[in-house]
């Protein structure tokens, strides 16, 4: 019975992607179909309900991070800001090492905002349409901006998908950079 409902929840994203529909109705029809699977479980709906409210507040510091990077992502395409960099590092930058400066770009820019997703939006968006200019191929580029943007996201510590994992395990995510402190420590000495 599990498979069937993901299956519909499943047979619901990919019906939403084909039509062009918002995401947000199969995420509704999910909620729905896995409601369903709750009642066919005998949980109550009081129950299912608390559980709802649960989640909800579980991930309350997720959504607000992606509604920040929403913002970001409109802000810097209403300002004109995207097509400004495009045309300032087209002057500058040279096709033979475009692709590693692709990969640099998003793997630093993912550090320091901390979210895979803000930094596709946003540098992704600007390597890809610099790349398109100066002929470099799509291929390669769409894998260079990925690349750089898990490599970053996965060095931060502000990272959004951490901060999912962390809360759904209830997990202090900054006591794991408590323990690399000695290892800091330790390169620092090694350089003076």
């Amino acid at each position: 019975m599990n498979f069937l409902a993901l299956g519909l929840f499943a047979a619901g994203l990919i019906l939403c992607l084909l039509l062009y529909i918002s995401g947000l109705y199969a995420l509704a029809f999910g909620y729905i179909v896995f409601f369903c699977y709750g009642r066919h479980c005998h949980l109550s709906v009081k129950e299912l309900l608390t559980l709802s409210w649960q989640g909800r507040k579980t991930i309350r510091m997720v959504l607000i991070v992606f509604c920040l990077i929403g913002l970001i992502t409109v802000t810097w395409r209403a300002s004109g800001t995207i097509p400004f960099l495009v045309y300032q590092a087209g002057q500058f930058i040279r096709p033979n090492a475009f692709l590693l400066l692709t990969f640099l770009l998003n793997c630093m820019l993912s550090v320091l905002i901390g979210t895979l997703f803000g930094t596709a939006a946003t540098m992704g968006v600007i390597c890809m349409s610099i790349g398109n200019v100066m002929g470099c191929s799509p291929v390669l580029l769409s894998g260079a901006v990925p690349s750089g943007i898990y490599f970053g996201d996965r060095c931060s510590p502000l990272s959004t998908s951490a901060l999912v994992v962390a809360t759904i395990t209830k997990t202090n995510l900054f006591t794991i950079y408590l323990y690399l402190q000695p290892l800091w420590s330790w390169l620092r000495s090694c350089k003076a």
